[in-house]
């Protein structure tokens, strides 16, 4: 099973690709793959590596991240 996002009119603007994925929040949302969490924008575009092991919603313009037994805050950019 694949997740990917649709359009209010049910059209696909993300194809079905991502292991999981969050909602969007602030035009971005957490996507995982292969087992790692990265985050895209909202045509899809990867603006961070798949190297997270947890991340959460952003809020102004930050989200908290977990990698390994450590947790942190990234922006848009990781």
């Amino acid at each position: 099973k694949k997740w990917g996002f649709i359009d209010s009119s049910g059209l696909f603007v993300i194809e079905c690709q991502y292991d999981r994925a969050e909602s969007f929040n602030e035009g971005l949302a957490a996507v995982r793959m292969n087992g790692q969490w990265g985050v895209i924008d909202k045509i899809g575009n990867q603006l961070t590596p798949y190297i997270y092991h947890g991340i959460g919603p952003f809020k102004e313009g930050m989200a908290i991240v977990r990698k390994d037994s450590n947790s942190g805050f990234i922006d848009s950019s990781g």
